[in-house]
């Protein structure tokens, strides 16, 4: 959706590599990084009004300009409300894509380093339940379940089955760890420690479905 945006008035070159969280940081205000005001693409329909009413002379080529001008201005504003509501910009959905499968068979290794991270975020917001000596359990938990068990995981079709359930099923004998996880995705909304980011935590389960359209990031 962002790319979509950011491809009808901004040029390729300022975008076209970035990641997930580089587009969301990307100050899409800078004028600099923006089109030709001919080249601003509007929609068919406001180029062929627009061009009609050239045609016929109602509107001069400076109106025509100020008026791509002001669209600009107003795809730029819909960039940043989307870059503000963007839940990858925030640290803990990133942490929690270690939780999708596709990420534990592909990269095990990233997703162990953010799995503690992710345990980390949950204690110093004081919502792991036993302290620091259950999160050691968890991540070790989930280190030998990527270790031994990683076999699993390439049953898990997304279209099929819900992540929660599928992770219930190969995480479920792992009674600290599927807990964590259980908790990943029905974190309690409303409390101060969580308060700054419950937008986000309401879309933690779809971020993670989503993660596989990230790239890799720290």
């Amino acid at each position: 959706m962002m790319k979509s945006m950011l491809r009808r008035f901004v040029k390729k070159e300022g975008f076209k590599d970035m990641s997930s969280l580089q587009l969301v940081r990307l100050d899409v205000s800078d004028k600099q990084s923006w089109v030709n005001l001919k080249e601003v693409n509007m929609g068919l329909g406001a180029e062929s009004l627009l061009k009609e009413l050239q045609k016929q002379k109602k509107i001069g080529e400076l109106t025509a300009l100020e008026f791509r001008k002001d669209c600009v201005k107003v795809m730029c504003t819909i960039t940043q409300k989307v870059q503000e509501k963007c839940p990858v910009k925030y640290p803990v959905v990133r942490q929690v894509a270690c939780l999708d499968p596709s990420i534990m068979m592909s990269d095990p290794d990233w997703c162990k380093s953010n799995m503690t991270k992710l345990v980390q975020s949950f204690l110093q917001a004081q919502q792991l339940s036993g302290g620091v000596s259950a999160g050691d359990v968890i991540i070790q938990q989930f280190n030998k379940f990527l270790s031994v068990e990683n076999e699993s995981l390439f049953s898990y079709k997304p279209t099929e089955t819900r992540l929660d359930i599928f992770l219930h099923g190969v995480l479920g004998q792992r009674d600290e760890l599927w807990s964590f996880a259980r908790n990943c995705f029905s974190c309690p909304m409303g409390r101060q420690q969580w308060r700054e980011d419950s937008p986000l935590i309401k879309k933690w389960r779809p971020a993670i479905c989503r993660r596989r359209q990230w790239s890799v990031i720290d």
